[in-house]
């Protein structure tokens, strides 16, 4: 029984691999992949071509003021900002920042998701309805307020820069894993009483072995489908954060902080160039993470 039940199981998983490396990628994929592409070039190449210039004040010609709010031009393509510092390199910095802020949270959000979520839809039972009381209880805390109490306490102790930015993503994975659990929770009760698992615990293998070998091979296409969408998530939310000053602080760039131009209305009016970059960069990145989600869904739904 064990033989054949493996045996049909991992025929139909290598058909399915196979018919997924013959076709073709989908549009909203082309068109994600070739976003994102072009935003991860501009924020590594630019940031070599100089290294000082997101630091760097720009004067007038006599050195006696900053060029604050400069006009575009061929020394500063974008312009400076209220400092008096380039855009467009800032931009560049800024979008390594929080490209990796929104990665490192991702990656821990997904880490403690699949543990909880995989032990609470394995095991069932007792064990089952604590970690799903646990995850509701986190998803009742407010994150705005939250963010807010956190941005507190850090003013209160000043940590220092690389300090923030680990206390705040700390406190975003902490508090942004409960999606993920409840979704690999959910596929593993889908998929734990199907013929091929009760054939594999017959046999004798550990639990473990199980949940690795052979119930994470049949859920990760759902999973990595949902992903894209969790970036876009973690992407807004550092930017509406930034944009309060409850995110990565000034100096240091990120695309949430430099939207902080567009508090100031006279700024609003008069000088687009110091936020519409920053915000037209936020859209096609967001909208690349969306195109590839959309599209890896699209294609899981054709190949079931």
């Amino acid at each position: 029984m064990k033989k054949i039940h493996s045996n049909n199981y991992y025929s139909k998983l290598k058909k399915d691999k196979n018919k997924i490396k013959k076709e073709k990628l989908n549009l909203k994929l082309k068109i994600g992949f070739l976003l994102l592409f072009f935003v991860l070039l501009f924020v590594i190449i630019v940031p070599m071509t100089d290294k000082v210039k997101d630091i760097q004040y720009f004067t007038n010609e006599n050195g006696s003021s900053r060029l604050v709010y400069d006009f575009p031009s061929f020394k500063h393509l974008l312009g400076t900002d209220a400092h008096g510092r380039d855009i467009f390199y800032r931009l560049a910095f800024g979008g390594r920042v929080t490209l990796a802020f929104t990665f490192v949270i991702v990656l821990s959000e997904l880490f403690l998701g699949f543990i909880i979520g995989s032990v609470a839809g394995f095991t069932g039972g007792f064990i089952d309805r604590i970690l799903m009381q646990i995850t509701d209880m986190f998803n009742c805390i407010p994150f705005l307020p939250l963010m807010m109490l956190t941005a507190g306490i850090m003013d209160r102790f000043n940590p220092g820069d690389f300090q923030r930015i680990v206390i705040l993503c700390v406190v975003y994975s902490v508090f942004g894993w409960t999606g993920f659990a409840r979704l690999i929770r959910g596929e593993i009760l889908n998929v734990k009483n199907k013929d091929f698992i009760a054939a594999a615990k017959t046999s004798g293998l550990s639990n473990i072995r199980i949940v690795v070998n052979h119930i994470y091979p049949v859920i990760f296409p759902q999973i990595i489908a949902v992903i894209p969408f969790h970036f876009a998530r973690v992407m807004l939310t550092e930017s509406a954060l930034g944009f309060l000053g409850l995110g990565i602080r000034y100096p240091n760039p990120s695309w949430g902080n430099m939207l902080d131009a567009m508090r100031n209305l006279f700024v609003i009016k008069n000088y687009p160039f110091a936020y519409i970059p920053v915000a037209i960069l936020i859209l096609i990145t967001t909208s690349a993470f969306w195109l590839l989600g959309e599209g890896a869904k699209e294609k899981l739904q054709k190949n079931k």
